[in-house]
């Protein structure tokens, strides 16, 4: 079986269903099945660069930003600065009232906020995961799709099942967890090739 695209997951999908009742539910299941994954997994294929000139405390997040993964100044060396929680960000400001180059970051709400605030433009790259491209008719595929259709395959069915009460829809919850396990497990793999794989919880469904 294959699932090369948009299409062919709907139709794979709606196969395993006795009823066609299900087809008008699918489109909700996959973006259910999307969002689940912008909520719950971090991966290698969702990391993105992007760059920034900062002049001021904050920085405009990217649209598709789900999570921070780094930010560096691009000065000479180079300079990676540290993460704080906006709270602790906050009780480090008295002793930065001067100013001066970039050294801590925080998150708040759509922007990053940075410490000290910059004396002059200096150059940002922030690494983050982005969100996972949505399916649509326009965009038929996806990084997910073309590596792991089987998440793709089992979590719309776990999502899609209630909608008709089938009494597989727990069957393939786990079949959609043991997916995303596996494929978090490989992600380790080829980040860490040296080192031992941690088991990183991936339930979303119960």
């Amino acid at each position: 079986m294959s699932i090369a695209s948009l299409s062919e997951l709907k139709e794979a999908v709606a196969n395993q269903f006795v009823t066609s009742e299900v087809t008008v539910h699918l489109p909700a299941a996959i973006r259910l099945v999307e969002a689940n994954i912008n909520r719950n997994v971090r991966v290698r294929r969702m990391l993105q660069r992007s760059t920034a000139t900062v002049d001021g405390r904050f920085i405009a997040l990217p649209e598709d930003f789900v999570a921070a993964a780094g930010l560096q100044l691009n000065t000479v060396p180079v300079r990676r600065l540290e993460f704080r929680t906006a709270e602790a960000l906050d009780a480090l400001k008295p002793a930065y009232a001067a100013g001066g180059a970039p050294v801590w970051y925080s998150v708040v709400g759509g922007e990053i906020e940075v410490l000290p605030a910059p004396d002059g433009d200096y150059e940002a790259e922030l690494t983050y995961y982005r969100k996972l491209p949505p399916l649509s008719d326009s965009s038929t595929s996806n990084w997910l799709l073309a590596h792991y259709p089987d998440v793709y395959f089992h979590g719309t069915l776990a999502l899609a099942g209630p909608y008709v009460n089938d009494p597989r829809t727990a069957a393939w919850a786990a079949m959609y967890d043991a997916a995303l396990q596996e494929m978090i497990v490989e992600d380790d793999r080829a980040r860490f090739p040296q080192g031992r794989v941690a088991i990183r919880p991936a339930r979303v469904f119960g």
